[in-house]
């Protein structure tokens, strides 16, 4: 899975580095134009995206570049210490709820996973 990381903080830049060195597919993105131009210019070229920054954030900005379930990125979103990491979108079919249980793991962070399917056994 090709991954991008987006920080906004120091902090979040230092998690960053520390997920990066497990993820060898993964790359780090700076967003000097701000995190809105950073995520439409990456949202079709990764798999998936991890956000450390607030979850607000990410879903202003995301929410004019969702398509479809099938088509788009997955997106975790952590905190800048990694102590919570949230599969916000694409959990089931796109890997978000995995990256989001591995990356909960780097971290020693709690997985937040909110999808029925997943969280019950059943096929979706």
């Amino acid at each position: 899975m090709k991954i991008a990381i987006l920080a906004v903080t120091k902090k979040g830049y230092k998690t960053a580095e520390k997920i990066k060195q497990s993820l060898p597919d993964s790359v780090i993105i700076d967003s000097p134009a701000g995190v809105r131009l950073a995520l439409e210019h990456i949202w079709t070229r990764y798999d998936g995206i991890i956000c450390i920054m607030a979850a607000g954030i990410v879903v202003r900005c995301i929410s004019g570049l969702c398509h479809s379930k099938y088509s788009d990125p997955c997106v975790v979103v952590i905190d800048e210490h990694g102590a919570f990491s949230v599969s916000l979108l694409s959990g089931h079919i796109g890997g978000g709820n995995k990256l989001a249980v591995k990356v909960a793991r780097l971290c020693k962070g709690t997985a937040v996973i909110t999808t029925a399917s997943d969280l019950s056994g059943h096929t979706a």
